[in-house]
């Protein structure tokens, strides 16, 4: 992709902070995290209706790389 950097370089770039197959388990985690105020992008989440096999592919949950170390976050990798 063109014109885009690595996270460590752009504050407002994503980083995955969790990996769920359970959907229901990837909008809790980011409902928690959205409470702190943090953005939250989940990736991945539509698949399961499209593809009877998606557990497959993990749903992430990404925040701003400027938000990667709040403690919601830290919260969230040490559950």
């Amino acid at each position: 992709m063109t014109g885009v950097r690595p996270a460590g370089e752009d504050p407002d770039g994503l980083v995955t902070v969790g990996r769920f197959i359970d959907p229901i388990a990837a909008e809790l985690a980011r409902s928690r995290l959205e409470s702190d105020g943090l953005i939250c992008f989940i990736q991945g989440g539509g698949l399961g209706s499209l593809l009877p096999t998606a557990t497959v592919f993990p749903i992430l949950l990404q925040v701003r790389a400027a938000d990667a170390d709040c403690s919601g976050v830290d919260l969230l990798r040490n559950a």
